[in-house]
């Protein structure tokens, strides 16, 4: 499994940076045919739709009979060992081929 790199840069109200955030998630592309392989996941909710969705049913008066919503395993234990390539350019230089192991879980 590859990975990349997500660079967050958080700014004020004028634009200046206040926060430089970066993190390394898993990148898995490797859908197989016949499992899974029609199936379309979000990986995550927006907040921000949601709340606009319920607020204009608020509005309106209407009702809300069934929301169904698919989540991700944020913070599940894995079953599996699962590895990934190293970072791009952020690689061991004496051991170019080695891999990194996914935590099962998050740490406290």
């Amino acid at each position: 499994m590859s990975s990349k790199w997500v660079l967050i840069v958080q700014t004020d109200a004028n634009g200046t940076p206040i926060h430089f955030k970066a993190r390394v998630v898993a990148r898995d592309f490797t859908q197989v045919q016949g499992i899974e392989f029609k199936e379309t996941f979000a990986p995550t909710l927006c907040i921000l739709p949601m709340r606009l969705v319920l607020g204009i049913i608020v509005a309106f008066n209407l009702e809300l009979h069934h929301l169904d919503i698919e989540t991700t395993f944020l913070h599940g234990d894995l079953e599996e060992e699962i590895y990934m390539e190293q970072a791009p350019h952020f690689q061991d230089s004496k051991h170019p081929s080695f891999v990194c192991k996914v935590k099962s879980q998050f740490m406290v």
